[in-house]
């Protein structure tokens, strides 16, 4: 059986219209993926950064998908429990001299 070289083609065009089509974003957040990830990671919260997309880039969508969605983004599933606000300074200072202590004192339980 031979193959017509202009049903080849149509096929081929075909096939690759339906495969350019299934690589587009499947999200209307996804433009907008690296400043919500950004301010995700600074702790700031959904509700901010849905009322800015509502105000500035006339982009409603809900808390609960956009909550959603921010937890089935890769960078978000890196760590534990999803993006963690950075310790603060004197946190960070607890750490470190617990860190670097003395292996032979013994340890002491503080009150917060």
């Amino acid at each position: 059986m031979s193959l017509d070289t202009n049903n080849v083609a149509i096929f081929l065009s075909l096939t690759r219209q339906k495969h350019a089509a299934a690589e587009r974003p499947k999200s209307k957040l996804e433009c907008h993926r690296e400043a919500i990830m950004a301010a995700i990671g600074e702790g700031l919260p959904i509700t901010s950064i849905r009322e800015v997309l509502a105000e500035h880039y006339a982009l409603k969508v809900s808390y609960s998908n956009l909550r959603e969605w921010i937890r089935r983004q890769p960078e978000f599933r890196k760590t534990k429990g999803g993006a963690r606000k950075p310790m603060s300074k004197a946190r960070q200072a607890a750490w470190d001299r617990l860190a670097n202590r003395d292996p032979n004192e013994p340890l002491t339980l503080t009150g917060k």
